[in-house]
């Protein structure tokens, strides 16, 4: 039996507002939890937003486990770049984390890139690894995915840095010793 059989098909619920599918949302276990929990919240309005933002976080992180796995298993990435890409977005992760632990503010987007962009880029890079299944830069080939990859790191680390950086200074001028 393949996963098709027994995937979920949350589209053809009446409810507004439910999530649309994407590659995590394949595992019917995944898809329950998050199926009674939106039906819970949205239609006898009865949130349980720790409970929700918890569930939801550990799903992604496990989520970006499966994904970056599945690509260095499949041979589209190396390891060593697939667990590059795992580790900065842990450290990404976190980083939001502390700062809607300490600064009351939870932001996933980062210059209007957020977790819908980076998918968005994901399928498109996907597609395009069908005609491009390498990249030629200064004359050498490389894997396509590779280079993506190692770009992601160099973005996520780049957005780490700066959201750091302004958490840092936001919570020293709260916090300055008199």
């Amino acid at each position: 039996m393949t996963n098709e059989g027994v995937r979920l098909d949350v589209s053809a619920l009446p409810v507004q507002g439910i999530p649309v599918r994407d590659a995590k949302d394949s595992i019917p276990f995944v898809n329950a939890i998050r199926l009674q929990e939106s039906f819970t919240a949205r239609v006898e309005r009865r949130a349980r937003p720790r409970y929700g933002f918890y569930v939801d976080h550990m799903i992604d992180t496990v989520g970006g486990l499966f994904l970056m796995g599945g690509l260095a298993i499949s041979g589209i990435v190396d390891w060593r770049i697939a667990l590059g890409m795992f580790i900065a977005f842990l450290m990404l992760s976190m980083e939001v984390y502390l700062a809607a632990y300490t600064l009351g503010t939870f932001r996933l987007s980062f210059a209007k890139f957020g977790p819908t962009e980076i998918r968005i880029l994901l399928a498109l890079g996907n597609a395009a690894l069908w005609f491009y299944p390498d990249a030629r830069i200064f004359g050498f080939s490389f894997r396509f995915f590779d280079v993506c990859g190692i770009v992601a790191i160099a973005g996520m680390a780049l957005m780490l840095i700066s959201s750091t950086i302004c958490n840092t200074v936001k919570l020293y001028r709260a916090e300055t010793l008199r």
